[in-house]
C-alpha cells in the first residue's frame, strides 16, 4: 500500500501513533478521541461541525483517518471548543464579560518581561483562555457535560391508567412517551427508549432490579387520571440504586394544558439529577408548546396503535396520524409519526416504495419546516437520501447533523445499519450498540444487529440476537420472517420449514411463499421453490411482492438469470433492499457477475470509474 505524505505509514490498529513529516500522527478516531480527552463521536461530531484537522487515507474501504498532534493543538487554541467542565465550573455566570482577545494569537506577544511575573502572566493567560471558551461554547451552541462530569442515565416506567377506564390506556402510553421524547432532548441525560420501558408495565419487579436491567441510576414512575377533560398525573423520582424517593408530586390540569405539565416534570428531574442545561434547552423546557387538543388525542391514540406494530395496528396510526396532522397542520409529531408509519409499512412490504417513500419524504419536510431541530426527522430524511436517493454522502452528512439535534436510538441503528451495508462493520456495529444501550429491550436495534452480524457471516450470532427477541415478542413478524432467511443460509431446513409456515399462517402475503420458496430451496425441492415464487409474483392487487425477495428466492435455487432479473426490476424500484447487494451471503454465487456488477455500481455501493 502506498504511503501518506513522506515517510507516513498506514499504521496497524495496535499502534495508537506514528511520527511523520509533519509531527507525532494519531492514526485513528480511538487515538484521536484519547488525545483530546473525548469520546470517539464527540470527535467525529467536532470534524463535522467544529472543523477538527482529520485527515483520510485515499483509496481505502471505510474511514481510514489520521492526524496530526500540532495540527490538534493549534485547533484547540483557536478557542473552537469548550475547555473541559471542570474548568467552566469553576468560572462564575457573572464573568462571561471578558477582555477583547483573539484566540490563536501568539502568547508571546504579550508575555511579561521579568521572569519574576512568569507565573502570573501564565495564571491570566489560563482564565482568559477559559473564560473565552465559555463564551464560544455559549456562541457556538457547544453541548457541555453534565455537572458530575458524567451523562446522567434514567428510565421512565410507562405511567398506570388510573381513570377507571381501559380505553383511557393510550393516554397513560402516549404521555410516557412524549415524556421520555422531552427528557431525551437534554444532551447530559441518557433516557431509555418506550420500547423498552413498555416492557415493565404493570410489572411488579424491584426498581433497583429494573435499574439493573436497563443500566440506569435513576427511575421515574407514576399515574395519570383523566374525568373529561381534567387530568391529574402523579410522578415520583427514585435514586434506583439505593431505593431512595428523591421527590413525589402530583399535578392538576386541562387536557389542553397538558404539555404544561410534561414541561415541569422534566425541569424537577433536570434540577434533581444536577445536569447542565444549555439555553435552547432551557427555552424548550420553559415553553410549553401550543397543540389543538383534540389533534393531540388523536395523535396518542395513534401512537398507541403504532405501538402494537401488527400491520393492521400500523395502518389505524397511519390514519390517525393524519387526521391529527389535518387538525393541527402546526403540530410536527403528527407529520413524523406519518412517516414512522408509512416505514413500517414498507418494511414489512405490506406498500411498494414508490408512493410510499415520497408520502414519507413530504410528510417530514413538513415537520421539518415547522421545526427544523427534529432530530429523527432527519434522521428519516438521511435514509432516504440513503436509500431511495443512494447518495451516501449528502446520507451520512444528515446523519451527522441528525444525531448532533439529539435524535436517539431510531437515528442510532439506522445510520449504523447502513454503514454496515457499505462493510464498514467496526463503525457500523458500534452505532447499532449505542441504539441497543438506548433500546436495550427493544426489537428494533436487535433487527439491525442481526444484519450486522449476518453480513459479517457471524450467523449463529445474527440468530442469538432472533431468538432474544421472539422469546419476549412471539407473534413478532419480522422475527420470523428473518429467522427463516438464516435457517436456510445455515441449511437448518427443518426451522426453515418451520417458519415459512408461521409465516403462511399469520401474514399470508407474497413475503409468506417467499419465505416457502427458501424452505423448499432448502429441502432440495426446486420446482415446489419455484412455485411459491411464482405465486408471489402473481399475488392479488393490494399486496406487495418484493422483487429483492424474489431474486433472493431464484438465487437460492441457483436461477441466475432469474435472480438477476428481478435484481435489476428492484433497482427500478428503488427497494430499501437492494443497498444489501454488497453483503448479501444468498448473491455469493452470483456477485461476480457482470450485471451483478453494474448493479452495485448503479446504486452507489461500488464507485464507477
Amino acid at each position: 500500500m502506498g504511503k501518506i505524505g513522506p515517510g507516513n505509514g498506514v499504521r496497524s490498529e495496535s499502534s495508537p501513533a506514528s511520527l511523520g513529516a509533519g509531527g507525532r500522527r494519531l492514526d485513528s478516531w480511538k487515538a484521536i478521541a484519547q488525545y483530546l480527552g473525548r469520546d470517539v463521536r464527540s470527535v467525529q461530531r467536532w470534524e463535522q461541525h467544529r472543523g477538527l484537522p482529520v485527515h483520510r487515507v485515499p483509496g481505502q474501504k471505510g474511514a481510514v483517518v489520521f492526524a496530526y498532534e500540532h495540527e490538534l493543538d493549534n485547533w484547540l487554541r483557536s478557542g473552537r471548543i469548550e475547555e473541559s467542565a471542570s474548568s467552566t465550573e469553576q468560572t462564575s455566570e457573572s464573568a462571561v464579560e471578558t477582555p477583547d482577545f483573539e484566540p490563536g494569537a501568539s502568547t508571546q506577544a504579550i508575555a511579561p518581561s521579568a521572569s519574576g511575573g512568569a507565573k502570573i502572566w501564565l495564571f491570566s493567560v489560563l482564565i482568559i483562555i477559559i473564560l473565552v471558551s465559555a463564551v464560544l461554547a455559549v456562541r457556538l451552541n457547544i453541548r457541555p457535560k453534565a455537572a458530575s462530569g458524567e451523562v446522567q442515565s434514567i428510565a421512565v416506567l410507562p405511567l398506570q391508567n388510573l381513570s377507571g377506564d381501559a380505553s383511557q390506556e393510550y393516554l397513560a402510553d402516549g404521555f410516557t412517551e412524549e415524556l421520555v421524547t422531552e427528557l431525551a432532548q437534554v444532551h447530559s441525560l441518557r433516557v431509555i427508549s418506550r420500547t423498552s420501558t413498555m416492557v415493565y408495565k404493570a410489572s411488579k419487579k424491584p426498581l433497583p432490579q429494573i435499574a439493573g436491567e436497563l443500566h440506569v441510576k435513576y427511575i421515574l414512575e407514576g399515574s395519570i387520571a383523566r374525568d373529561g377533560q381534567h387530568v391529574r398525573v402523579t410522578a415520583q423520582l427514585i435514586n434506583a440504586a439505593t431505593d431512595t424517593h428523591l421527590w413525589a408530586r402530583t399535578y392538576e390540569t386541562e387536557m389542553k394544558d397538558i404539555f404544561g405539565i410534561q414541561s415541569q416534570i422534566s425541569r424537577a428531574i433536570v434540577d434533581d439529577v444536577q445536569v447542565r442545561l444549555f439555553p435552547d434547552e432551557q427555552d424548550r423546557l420553559a415553553h410549553a408548546p401550543a397543540v389543538d387538543p383534540e389533534a393531540h388525542d388523536l395523535y396518542l391514540k395513534a401512537e398507541y396503535q403504532f405501538g402494537e406494530q401488527t400491520p393492521a395496528s400500523i395502518r389505524q396510526s397511519l390514519a390517525l396520524y393524519k387526521a391529527a396532522a389535518a387538525k393541527d397542520p402546526s403540530f410536527a409529531p403528527a407529520y413524523v409519526g406519518i412517516a414512522l408509519a408509512e416505514t413500517a409499512l414498507l418494511q414489512i412490504t405490506a406498500e411498494g416504495p414508490d408512493e410510499s417513500f415520497r408520502r414519507e419524504q413530504e410528510a417530514l419536510n413538513q415537520a421539518l419546516a415547522i421545526n427544523p431541530h427534529l432530530g429523527e426527522a432527519r434522521g428519516m430524511l438521511a435514509s432516504l437520501a440513503y436509500s431511495r436517493d443512494w447518495d451516501w454522502p449528502r446520507a451520512e452528512h444528515e446523519f451527522r447533523l441528525a444525531l448532533a439535534d439529539g435524535a436517539g436510538a431510531p437515528t442510532e441503528q439506522r445510520y449504523g445499519s447502513y454503514l454496515v451495508s457499505r462493510g464498514r462493520f467496526e463503525e457500523g456495529m458500534a452505532h447499532l450498540q449505542d441504539a441497543l444501550e438506548l433500546d436495550p429491550l427493544g426489537r428494533s436495534p436487535r433487527v439491525n444487529q442481526f444484519f450486522g452480524f449476518y453480513f459479517q457471516r457471524r450467523y449463529a450470532e445474527a440468530r442469538q440476537q432472533l431468538n432474544e427477541i421472539l422469546s419476549g415478542s412471539p407473534d413478532f413478524l419480522a422475527g420470523h420472517l428473518l429467522l427463516g432467511l438464516v435457517s436456510y443460509v445455515q441449511h437448518d431446513c427443518a426451522e426453515a420449514s418451520a417458519q415459512a409456515g408461521w409465516s403462511e399462517k399469520h401474514f399470508p402475503a407474497p413475503v409468506a411463499q417467499f419465505e416457502l420458496a427458501l424452505a423448499a430451496a432448502c429441502a432440495g425441492d426446486t420446482i415446489a421453490a419455484r412455485r411459491h415464487l411464482e405465486i408471489a409474483t402473481n399475488a392479488k392487487s393490494g399486496t406487495f411482492a418484493s422483487p429483492y425477495q424474489i431474486a433472493l428466492g431464484y438465487a437460492a435455487i441457483h436461477d441466475k438469470q432469474m435472480a438477476l432479473s428481478y435484481l435489476e426490476k428492484s433497482a427500478d424500484s428503488r427497494e430499501p433492499q437492494i443497498l444489501y447487494l454488497l453483503e448479501e451471503p444468498i448473491f455469493d454465487e452470483i456477485r461476480a457477475d457482470s450485471r451483478y456488477v453494474a448493479l452495485e455500481k448503479r446504486v452507489g455501493l461500488l464507485p464507477t470509474s
